[in-house]
């Protein structure tokens, strides 16, 4: 249930961003945030083994 919540939550902001002139700007960021993400955590996780 959460799920479906946060997916239709994110799709509404993202077609609100696109709208918007920074809009475009705002959601490379977040895909940018996103992808850096897992490279974080696997450098953490081969620090500690």
């Amino acid at each position: 249930m959460d799920r479906i919540i946060n997916e239709q939550t994110y799709s509404a902001l993202i077609n609100y961003l696109l709208q918007k002139d920074t809009g475009v700007q705002l959601f490379h960021a977040l895909l940018n945030a996103q992808k850096a993400e897992p490279e974080t955590t696997a450098e953490k996780k081969e620090g500690e083994s």
